[in-house]
């Protein structure tokens, strides 16, 4: 009995006071959350912007200004490649013609990256005897990841295997 006197107490004289004071809340007082883009950029679509980077990077690659295309490498990336001071074969790019770059979006893509299938004609000169095996004229495949990093995307990866 006095449980039932509790809960007309509380249906009587307490739930009003809560949901008066749930409709006077002004939604102007409501602010809305800002996303940061390299938080919240959905990877399931492509970001045409992005492309925009691979087509540059290998401009730049022919036209020999490895100051400006290792620019657009991310910091990690570039870090790796000093660390392990690894001998690539971009600097002998005599020539790069992109035939075509496809998003990967059924690849499971990390937040904050995208992944591209690019099919390119790479014609190397200068070549020494060390890099030879990996630095071959013609059309290869290639997998870009790239990572939106500071406000940009920019190369995380480039291999021949996703």
């Amino acid at each position: 009995m006095k449980s039932i006197k509790l809960l007309i107490l509380f249906i009587c004289f307490i739930l009003p006071i809560n949901l008066t004071a749930c409709k006077s809340t002004n939604n102007a007082d409501i602010k809305p959350v800002k996303s940061n883009k390299d938080i919240s950029i959905n990877m399931t679509i492509e970001d045409k912007d992005a492309t925009k980077v691979i087509y540059e990077f290998y401009k730049l690659v022919v036209e020999k200004k490895p100051d400006e295309y290792t620019k657009l490498y991310t910091k990690e990336y570039r870090k790796l490649l000093m660390d392990k001071n690894v001998k690539d074969d971009i600097k002998y790019i005599k020539s790069a013609t992109i035939k075509d770059v496809k998003f990967l979006k059924n690849m499971p893509q990390e937040k904050g990256t995208q992944e591209y299938k690019v099919e390119i004609d790479l014609q190397y000169e200068g070549v020494p005897e060390d890099l030879k095996p990996i630095a071959i004229s013609g059309e290869r495949r290639l997998f870009i990841i790239l990572k939106f990093e500071d406000g940009r995307w920019k190369i995380a990866s480039i291999g021949t295997g996703p």
